[in-house]
């Protein structure tokens, strides 16, 4: 016979009497035909009582559109349709599911079956078991139950034992119970406080603060404690249990003799030495849960997403998923991986993924029309500088004292801007081919250009000069200026000057504008082709050029800096002797031309110094701007310096060059074998030296 308790016994003739008035409903449904449950459900009446809200509003009760059939007799207690439906019984009004079934569990199971069911529970569910009925919370609560609860701790793996201040039902509230002990925060608190038995949010436990206000010989070793996180990721808080402490000094301020206390103090001790202990296995368990738990909801993650993944697999899409996540390294977040709509920790549906499918369908597509344009400019732009490269390498092979474009100039040309942008993305652009079809347009390309670029040139200088013609941009009397930096230049260094490359508008479509100012503004660190905007004829160092000309002897209309450089003139600048401890400035040519005072280029003095002119060349610097590739061979064009230009002639040009004329005074007074490299301003072609000149009695030479 089945055992159950006076108080369950009661209440099985209700429960029995209501269930037999909802069997009976049932049957006689379904005993009814067609015909007539359609005739009642078009004229039954749903009938309520009148009830008011929660704000003591009266509210009317809601009827249905049909009417009432003939109410039933009175002594009938079968429920059918359009007669008033009964009042639930008060015991299960507030009844979750059908009638309550762990209700019926409680009252009809025996003992022993349920006692075999509970075995195979851990204790986190037999303590919310306990609080689904009045029933099941006093067969688990009862001293009867305590091997239930046992078995079921056993069922836990690697759950330490039970401490002996605490009996089966509160261990399993400590652990498996995550709301604040405190303040009863309904949210998770995995922070437990176990030398305290009780779990403690941060807030609450930062309140409660260690506290060392000991009575006289207490020591603060017995007092049990905890640390918690602080604001840092380092810094710990202790915290204490006031209750704990203020029972502790109690009892410690009741002891009369010393014996006593000592007694006390090492009881004490070994309590928290095993508290402790107790504590680390616990916090060790706590902490494998935790991470069991995180490893079963990243599982559960990876479940959905690989769910995703194959559910866009068949829109098409997977592949772009992919290439989202693919694009860190495994320790860094996707834009995939983490989307609110994939990283959860449920089960992926056909429901759940008829209702995100329009937003991720969307999210990747967006993301690879992005991505397949970005694709697109990073070709385009490496057909730039694939170009680029090239011609870069053909102009290191070409002579540079004519006017030569740059790179930047011909990827502007059509033909070129064809090759970029029409050529399919799948074929690929070689070396040959590019400095094939560069070989076969360039000549085209700057016999156009040059002559262009020339008369732009030659209009700034008739600005200043009406009557200039083209052959006098070769004169060493023709000096420009940069208006940006004010840098001193003869022709051709002005197309090689890197303020004069500007940005202007191509004619262009705006997707190939972008491109191009991107790379330019971005990439190559310059700002585009050549322009003569800041291109400025200077008068200034044009008569200082003029004046210099003529003290070489040499006639102003024809002559060119490389004639004026043959004659290696010796200029000072009066201007500047007090300067440097009264040492004299010297220059040579064309160095002179780029004099920081302007002012003083009129009254400069070429060649005349007399007899303090051997004094002066001595104490010249030999290797004047030896470091810079200055210097262009006139045969390879390969810049050089001035210390490896004799070396490079004879090694590579011996058969040309006599080896006489290899002597450094020689070489570097007769362009013969070199050029300068118009790259370079006038600033650096030369450097001026500092001479002091002293009579026989020592005195300064004035």
């Amino acid at each position: 016979m089945t055992r159950r308790s006076l108080r369950i016994q009661e209440k099985v003739p209700i429960a029995t009497d209501f269930q037999m008035q909802v069997d009976n409903s049932v049957s006689d449904a379904a005993e009814s035909s067609s015909g007539g449950l359609k005739r009642s459900r078009e004229e039954d009446e749903y009938e309520e009582d009148e009830f008011e809200d929660d704000d003591g509003r009266e509210r009317r009760p809601k009827k249905s559109k049909t009417s009432t059939s003939e109410a039933a007799p009175d002594d009938q207690t079968v429920v059918k349709r359009g007669n008033k439906r009964p009042r639930m019984p008060e015991q299960f009004r507030k009844v979750r599911g059908r009638h309550g079934l762990l209700e019926r569990l409680a009252k009809d199971v025996p003992l022993d079956v349920i006692f075999e069911i509970f075995c195979y529970l851990d204790p986190g569910d037999l303590f919310r078991l306990a609080r689904t009925s009045k029933d099941l919370r006093g067969i688990l609560m009862s001293k009867t139950s305590e091997s239930i609860w046992r078995t079921a701790r056993e069922n836990v793996e690697g759950l330490p034992p039970r401490p002996h201040d605490l009996n089966e039902p509160q261990y399993a509230h400590l652990l498996f119970e995550s709301y604040c002990h405190v303040c009863q925060h309904k949210g998770r608190c995995e922070s437990i406080l176990w030398s305290f038995r009780m779990r403690c949010c941060k807030n609450c436990a930062r309140l409660a603060l260690y506290d060392l206000q000991l009575p006289p010989n207490m020591p603060f070793d017995v007092i049990p404690f905890e640390k918690i996180k602080g604001n840092s990721r380092r810094q710990r808080t202790m915290v204490g249990n006031p209750t704990i402490t203020e029972k502790m000094k109690s009892e410690f301020g009741a002891l009369q003799t010393e014996a006593a206390r000592q007694q006390w103090i090492a009881c004490k001790r070994q309590e928290r030495r095993d508290l402790d202990e107790h504590a680390r296995l616990c916090e060790k368990w706590h902490e494998s849960r935790l991470d069991d738990r995180s490893n079963e909801l990243k599982d559960i993650r990876n479940q959905r997403r690989d769910a995703i993944l194959d559910r866009l697999g068949e829109l098409g899409l997977r592949e772009e998923a992919e290439i989202i996540m693919d694009k860190g390294n495994p320790w860094s977040r996707n834009e995939f991986s983490d989307h609110k709509l994939v990283k959860q920790t449920k089960k992926l549906t056909d429901y759940g993924w008829n209702c995100i499918k329009d937003e991720l369908v969307k999210i990747l597509s967006n993301h690879k029309a992005q991505r397949l344009e970005k694709e697109r400019r990073r070709i385009m732009s490496s057909r730039y500088d694939l170009i680029e490269q090239e011609y870069v390498k053909i102009q290191d092979e070409s002579d540079l004292r004519d006017p030569f474009p740059t790179a930047h100039d011909i990827v502007t040309y059509q033909t070129f801007q064809d090759l970029i942008w029409d050529t399919p993305l799948e074929e690929t652009l070689t070396d040959e081919f590019i400095r094939l079809k560069l070989s076969e347009h360039l000549p085209g390309i700057i016999d156009g250009w040059r002559p262009a670029k020339i008369q732009q040139v030659l209009d700034v200088m008739r600005v200043s000069v009406p009557t200039a013609t083209a052959s006098d941009l070769l004169l060493a009397t023709s000096v420009f200026e940069c208006v940006r930096c004010c840098q001193k230049m003869h022709y051709p260094q002005m197309f090689y000057h890197h303020c004069f490359f500007t940005p202007h508008t191509p004619n262009f479509s705006k997707e190939r504008m972008d491109v191009f100012e991107y790379r330019h503004w971005y990439t190559t660190g310059t700002c585009g082709p050549w322009s003569s905007t800041y291109v400025r004829f200077s008068k200034g160092q044009s008569q200082a050029a003029k004046m210099i000309v003529e003290a070489c002897s040499l006639d102003p209309t024809t002559a060119t800096p490389k004639d004026v450089h043959s004659q290696n003139p010796l200029i000072e600048c009066p201007r500047c002797e007090f300067d440097w401890n009264h040492m004299r400035l010297f220059m040579r040519w064309p160095q002179v031309l780029s004099h920081h005072y302007p002012e003083h280029m009129e009254h400069l003095l070429v060649n005349s110094f007399g007899e303090d002119t051997n004094k002066i060349v001595a104490a010249e610097p030999t290797h004047a701007s030896s470091s810079s590739e200055i210097a262009c061979c006139a045969y390879c064009h390969k810049p050089r310096n001035f210390w490896t230009l004799a070396d490079h002639l004879k090694d590579c040009h011996g058969d040309t060059v006599d080896a006489d004329e290899l002597e450094a005074s020689k070489l570097r007074g007769a362009q013969t074998h070199w050029y300068w490299n118009p790259r370079y301003t006038l600033s650096v072609l030369n450097e001026g030296f500092r001479h002091k000149i002293e009579d026989s009695k020592g005195t300064s030479a004035t």
